[in-house]
């Protein structure tokens, strides 16, 4: 077909022009069992290539309609996940400890729980694509898990489980694109999802662990999450989303790196990016389960004044027993540069780098 003497190649070349040369038609009739040639072989176009394959005698006979003598139907058996080899890497900061001698960690599109003592594991497997946020309240046996795409093209969700079973209490929709980073507050009251909108930028969604819990199944409504296809296999009201109590911007933030919540006061939280460090202020979680607020939450970017801007932000952390007497919580971080950074609250709720 790329050879230009001749008509016969001329007509080649151009029909190659006109349909891409990945859709190669055959010149064999086509007989009427939609896509097999009269050989029984059928011709797939891998490529610029393409390629013929021949079905055996047996399937050929089922395939044109004539009784089989063997059933080739997938047998009614799902596969169970016995082992897990290794650990997602790109999920930095993912590993907890639950219990006595149990490391919980993510892996690929599921999270881990290995116990040390036993040499056993034990799997939560409500996602459908990579693992990439992970946080586990010990105390009260929960952990948050949120993955980076929906099966399809569909909007990515962090799944709210028990550690004791691996049973999903709810599941978490916000966002439409990755989910960065999870986190519980210090009394598992509230849960806080980071992720990406429609339209490019990052937020924070925050759910009440309460009301989550009132609308959950029963334990063991669904099994121990063993099965490879668990999340596939729920009833669409199991699929059934929660949407968070409310939502806060980050526009601030070109991505979501770091995302914690002060351990004495949750209506104070710590998101950062790459270069730039945000506080989450979030009035209305200061009432007692079920208050409403008028006040809507909103960020407040770090102040430097005279200390000079970070390179980069490489971590951050919540101190909870520091007293100053110009600040009511401090917030420490380390730079990409080498530099150890402390933040504090001021009278005018601004963040400074004191």
């Amino acid at each position: 077909a790329t050879s230009s003497r001749g008509p016969r190649g001329t007509r080649g070349a151009r029909a190659a022009e006109q349909g891409g040369g990945s859709n190669v038609k055959s010149a064999r009739p086509s007989s009427a069992l939609g896509g097999l040639e009269a050989d029984g072989s059928v011709r797939i176009a891998a490529g610029k290539r393409t390629v013929r394959l021949c079905f055996p005698k047996r399937v050929l006979r089922e395939l044109s309609g004539q009784p089989a003598d063997f059933c080739t139907q997938p047998p009614n058996h799902r596969l169970q996940l016995d082992w897990v080899y290794g650990f997602s890497g790109a999920t930095g900061g993912c590993m907890f400890v639950v219990g006595a001698s149990e490391v919980v960690y993510p892996a690929a599109a599921c999270v881990v729980l290995y116990n040390l003592e036993k040499d056993t594991q034990r799997f939560f497997t409500g996602h459908d694509d990579l693992v990439t946020a992970l946080a586990v309240h010990s105390g009260e046996g929960l952990a948050v898990s949120g993955q980076r795409l929906g099966r399809g093209g569909a909007r990515p969700h962090a799944s709210l489980w028990r550690t004791t079973d691996q049973q999903e209490v709810a599941r978490l929709a916000g966002h439409d694109r990755q989910i960065g980073c999870v986190a519980f507050d210090s009394e598992a009251a509230h849960v806080l999802v980071s992720g990406v909108n429609n339209q490019g930028a990052c937020q924070v969604c925050v759910w009440s662990v309460d009301e989550l819990r009132l609308r959950a199944p029963p334990a063991g409504h669904s099994g121990s999450g063993l099965s490879v296809a668990v999340g596939l296999e729920k009833t669409a009201e199991d699929h059934a989303a929660h949407e968070p109590l409310f939502t806060v911007p980050l526009q601030s933030l070109e991505s979501v790196r770091g995302l914690h919540v002060h351990p004495l006061q949750s209506s104070v939280a710590l998101a950062h990016g790459s270069h730039t460090l945000s506080f989450v202020m979030m009035p209305s979680l200061k009432g007692p389960f079920g208050s409403k607020s008028n006040q809507k939450p909103y960020v407040r970017l770090a102040e430097y004044d005279s200390i000079d801007l970070p390179a980069g932000i490489a971590c951050t952390a919540f101190l909870s027993n520091v007293q100053k007497s110009d600040s009511s919580v401090c917030a420490a971080v380390g730079t990409t540069d080498g530099r150890f950074l402390l933040f504090s609250e001021q009278d005018n709720g601004a963040w400074r780098a004191t």
